[in-house]
């Protein structure tokens, strides 16, 4: 087995597993078109480490970008292809919302699996509906809400109140709490899929408490900073907020470091305050 990457993140996982390690590069032609070169020759059984960068790597040149490594690894001779994407990007358009728009997270996995890829391991997928399909690629979906569960563990905070922003981490929340045996709240938000427009309803017995609020994803950061607002006026005593992964369409990270005693997301995307590391899960995996 070889890891093939292009960072520190896939490096470490290389070295952790004690294997062989391959970088790739990244270019971008001034048309914005991607064309990563491998540098060096490929073994049978490739693990393909790639991560976004929030700040200067679009989600569709991500996906370009791993398409054309996938099926240049298949060009080479590698026979199986194990891709790992952290953050598996298109996978919250999981149905047809409205009548014309596309299936765009089963057609993501159909485009991984045409282009060679052989399995998917990725952490933390906001909706896991597609990987159950019969004709889907295997996918492994890795926990990323444990490494956040450790870093909440070092804050030291008394009977803290895990907090979820929206009904769709509402799994996730009950089991963070009882990691740290601690309660959970599951705050409400609709979206109006025609508008955008995005309501966030809930109370929280908060007073004198300190409030963990945790997420999936931070996109543009509106959800999470309206569940920051709602704990505040809830005279919570401290506040932290933790994600595993970190989109930030707009450097929203600093209000919300700001507004928080505590903020963090995991590494599954680089950015400015990815401080809490994800690799363990990823290394735990090809362990078992």
């Amino acid at each position: 087995m070889i890891v093939l990457g292009c960072d520190s993140f896939a490096e470490a996982v290389a070295h952790s597993l004690g294997v062989k390690s391959l970088r790739f590069e990244r270019r971008t032609f001034p048309d914005w078109e991607q064309c990563p070169r491998i540098l060096g020759e490929v073994e049978d059984h490739v693990v393909l480490i790639n991560r976004m960068k929030s700040e200067e790597f679009n989600t569709n040149s991500y996906l370009m970008e791993t398409l054309l490594l996938t099926r240049t690894l298949r060009d080479m001779g590698a026979t199986k292809i194990e891709l790992v994407m952290p953050y598996l990007v298109y996978s919250r358009q999981d149905r047809v919302f409205r009548h014309g728009e596309p299936y765009s997270s089963r057609t993501v996995l159909d485009l991984l699996r045409d282009a060679g890829a052989t399995k998917i391991i990725t952490i933390s997928l906001h909706s896991t509906k597609d990987i159950d399909r019969p004709d889907s690629i295997p996918v492994a979906n890795l926990d990323g809400f444990a490494p956040i569960v450790e870093r909440i563990k070092q804050l030291n905070l008394k009977n803290p109140i895990i907090t979820g922003p929206d009904l769709g981490v509402t799994k996730a929340t009950k089991l963070v709490a009882s990691a740290l045996g601690c309660d959970a709240v599951v705050l409400k938000k609709t979206r109006d899929h025609a508008t955008g427009e995005i309501k966030i309803t809930g109370d929280i017995p908060t007073q004198n408490k300190d409030i963990v609020i945790v997420d999936d994803i931070i996109s543009t950061g509106w959800t999470m900073s309206e569940a920051i607002k709602i704990c505040k006026k809830a005279h919570a005593r401290t506040i932290s907020a933790f994600a595993v992964h970190g989109l930030f369409t707009t450097p929203t990270y600093i209000q919300l470091r700001r507004a928080t005693n505590n903020f963090a997301v995991t590494d599954t995307i680089q950015t400015p305050v990815s401080s809490i590391p994800s690799s363990s899960v990823i290394i735990n995996h090809f362990r078992s």
